[in-house]
């Protein structure tokens, strides 16, 4: 198997404050996606990258959180039969 992809991910619901933090640490916006459907929600996603290319998605939730979540979604590639 080949890993493709590594998207760490935030799920807060004080989405601006983390904003800022890692604009602060030089990343930058580089779009966002509003009512991107999770989990019968209407969420928003905001992907950053750094000056190294290096991307992290801040997803707002459209309501509250209980508390911030952390995550990584991968992708990967393989031949069919081949692990």
């Amino acid at each position: 198997m080949k890993i493709t992809t590594f998207n760490p991910f935030i799920s807060t619901s004080h989405a601006d404050e983390t904003i800022r933090l890692f604009e602060e640490l030089g990343f930058e916006r580089t779009h966002k996606k509003v009512g991107i459907e999770i989990a019968e929600r209407d969420d928003t996603v905001i992907r950053m990258k750094d000056a190294n290319g290096f991307h992290l998605d801040i997803l707002q939730p459209e309501g509250e959180l209980p508390r911030d979540m952390v995550g990584i979604r991968g992708g990967d590639s393989c031949e069919c039969g081949q692990l």
